[in-house]
């Protein structure tokens, strides 16, 4: 009869086999508990950051979408709380963006932390298989002790501890005297030998030589895994980060790009309404980019001060004025402020004709002695200046020119030193930057016209009448299942607390309401004698009522149609999208991260000139293997895999280790049962469980015949 064997297996919790190796190796019980406890902690965390990212991300979309807004109502008012609105958006924003990034981080900590605790586990598993083979004579310690005891701090893991705690200490001080990585090298191999020679201790003396040598080899090796592990995760960490800050990066210039290009058309269309053509604006507006990379001035300064000006000048005299007033910036370290109040000044005082005292004082309270400059223009005395600026004896546009002339006379050409500093190279590089970007924003903009006015025809038409009553029918879709939810809690509450019938609920839960509202009667009662327990049980069954409300809820009809209608979209999606290169596309860009120092990342195909000969039972013909995907076929077996990559598997199709090919050949046949829980509650469940396992073993064999 066929030798049968039955194996749990745990896809993401701790293995049943290692809890049952814990649990009959004693010295290693509590160790092993622990790093398992960890692992669920560990586990569970990770659920949590998962959620909580997925929460991030939806907030992250609705805080673009609201920062977007906020710009587009800021560019179009100019108004100061509009501002403020963006500025709190752009903040939100970057607080998300920022949190999603640590999380992430925190994320994959942890998930390395989950790895090496398995790895931990997985030591114990050996070393508990290897104590337990050999623990039946006590070795060394028989000799040294009685038989019995011997075999008992044998199986204690007695030496095992010890070890730990002097290979522990050792690697503590060789880390603190030489650092990484030698230290884990010196680290992992002395561990190894420590190791070996408290497992040979079970043979003797000879034994522990034999162990420590062998521990010695097998730490180095290990020493050598683990740098060279280190070394690619740190180079893997490092490739991705370089093309995510890229590809982030592209985003982001393509998102200010498409921001400045959105303001350079409308700033276009403003300045071919003031010029009357589109080619007057143009060149403008090229001469405007070209005194932004030479002064201090940005391109949207130059053109919000050109409004200004355009009143009372000239192109070219704007140009003129703005030359002068970026010397004067440098001479009297002006801010964009002080710059537009002088443009203030002197686009009032040629307009109006008139230099007043108020306008005057623009330019003298920031440093222009302006009694000077009109003395220097009138050639009177600097003590009659008032009183010829009081009678109105000069003119505003003689004012304000007099006013240029003297900037020009005592700070002309510092514009070109201002230039050379370090600040100013930084703003001028900002305009270039800012130009590279732009063109990147008009030729994304311009390319995408041609699809948002389809969608606007589309989407302001026939299709969006359809979707808008589409809209109106997942609004009441939605809100007829909160509407139910709300009926569930409030008719709970109602028979629990008033004694009330019910209508939602079914017979069976009606009863349990009603054996609630007894328990409520009789503690209403006893909390108007006095009773303070009653009213926490009072409490305790409204809470209650609300549980059963929410769970019949999820019960119902209604919950159920919607639960299979989400497994129908879900399996409806699986099977719209298979054999879709989008599916195999993301799973070789996922596994392009895996690769590290050693990966060719080389996508290749090719065909086995030797196919024929290792298919000779399966028919002519070769078969197509592709390396690193999912594509070809073998279905009817190879002998041989002859290159390491992805094997498309027909269903039920499996790829066996050579060892257990070997063994499949024999009579011992494994089971593997995965993916189950097993609830004990009293000892007659044990054989009931053992019964329906072979029970369900049986069926399967006279299903497969």
């Amino acid at each position: 009869m066929a030798e049968t064997s039955i194996v749990f297996k745990a896809h993401e919790n701790i293995s049943q086999t290692m809890r049952t190796i814990a649990s009959s190796g004693k010295g290693l019980s509590k160790e092993f508990e622990e790093l398992e406890r960890r692992g669920r902690a560990l586990e569970s965390g990770n659920a949590q950051l998962q959620k909580k990212l997925g929460s991030l991300n939806k907030e992250m979309i609705t805080a673009r979408n609201t920062m977007k807004e906020a710009e587009r109502a800021f560019k179009k008012t100019g108004d100061a709380t509009d501002g403020l609105k963006f500025s709190k958006a752009v903040e939100e924003y970057e607080r998300l963006t920022s949190a999603i990034k640590e999380t992430k981080d925190t994320s994959g900590i942890m998930v390395k932390s989950m790895k090496s605790n398995t790895d931990e586990m997985r030591k114990i598993f050996d070393e508990t298989g290897r104590m337990e083979a050999n623990a039946g004579n006590g070795g060394l310690l028989s000799k040294l002790f009685s038989s019995d005891l011997g075999a008992g701090l044998a199986r204690s893991g007695i030496f095992r501890d010890l070890g730990n705690s002097i290979s522990g200490m050792a690697g503590t001080l060789i880390e603190s005297a030489v650092g990484q990585p030698v230290a884990t090298a010196l680290s992992e191999t002395l561990s190894g030998a420590v190791s070996g020679a408290a497992a040979g201790a079970i043979a003797g003396v000879p034994g522990m030589v034999a162990g420590g040598v062998i521990g010695t080899v097998s730490g180095a090796l290990n020493a050598s895994n683990q740098i060279y592990q280190q070394q690619d995760d740190a180079f893997k960490d490092y490739y991705k980060n370089l093309y995510e800050t890229e590809e982030s990066g592209t985003a982001e210039t393509l998102g200010s790009g498409t921001t400045i290009a959105g303001s350079r058309e409308q700033t276009q269309m403003a300045f071919a309404q003031r010029f009357g053509s589109d080619e007057a604006a143009t060149a403008y507006l090229d001469k405007t980019r070209e005194l932004a990379k030479d002064t201090n001035y940005t391109f949207d300064e130059i053109t919000g001060y050109s409004k200004k000006l355009l009143n009372s000048y000239d192109p070219d005299g704007v140009f003129g004025v703005l030359k002068t007033l970026s010397d004067a910036s440098a001479g009297l370290d002006l801010t964009s402020s002080d710059v537009d109040t002088f443009i203030s000044g002197l686009s009032r005082m040629r307009t109006t004709g008139k230099a007043t005292q108020e306008y005057l004082n623009y330019f003298s309270e920031r440093g222009v002695d302006v009694y000077q400059a009109l003395s220097d223009a009138t050639g009177a005395d600097r003590s009659k200046i008032a009183d010829m600026i009081t009678g109105g004896k000069i003119s505003g546009e003689g004012a304000a020119q007099a006013i240029l002339n003297y900037i020009n006379q005592n700070y002309g050409g510092l514009s070109d030193k201002l230039a050379g500093t370090y600040d100013a190279m930084v703003d001028n590089l900002g305009d270039v930057m800012d130009e590279i970007k732009a063109a990147g924003g008009m030729g994304y903009t311009e390319e995408r016209k041609s699809s948002v006015d389809a969608d606007l025809s589309a989407y302001g038409g026939a299709l969006g009448d359809k979707l808008a009553e589409l809209s109106t029918v997942g609004g009441k879709v939605q809100a007829y299942g909160e509407n139910m939810k709300d009926q569930y809690q409030r008719e709970a509450l109602s028979a629990v607390l008033l004694g009330q019938k019910t209508s939602a609920f079914t017979p069976e839960d009606a009863e349990k309401l009603e054996s609630l509202r007894s328990q409520y009667q009789e503690a209403e009662d006893a909390w108007n004698g006095g009773s303070m327990e009653a009213g926490q049980k009072m409490t305790d069954l409204k809470e209650e009522a609300e549980s059963l409300a929410t769970a019949a809820f999820e019960s119902s009809d209604w919950s159920e149609k919607l639960h299979d209608a989400e497994l129908d979209q879900i399996n409806a999606t699986r099977e719209l999208t298979t054999g879709l290169s989008a599916a195999t596309n993301a799973l070789e860009v996922s596994n392009a991260f895996t690769k590290g120092g050693k990966g060719d990342g080389i996508v290749y195909s090719f065909t086995n000139p030797d196919a024929d000969a290792m298919n000779e039972n399966s028919g002519p013909g070769k078969h197509e293997v592709w390396k690193h995907g999912v594509n070809g076929s073998n279905a009817f077996g190879l002998r041989r895999v002859p290159e390491t990559g992805l094997y498309l598997l027909h269903q039920d199709e499996t790829v066996k280790t050579a060892a257990e090919s070997r063994a499949g050949s024999g009579d011992a046949r494994q089971i593997l049962i995965s993916g189950n829980e097993f609830n004990v509650r009293q000892e007659s469940d044990v054989p009931a469980i053992a019964a329906e396992i072979l029970r369900q073993v049986d069926l399967a064999e006279i299903r497969s015949g």
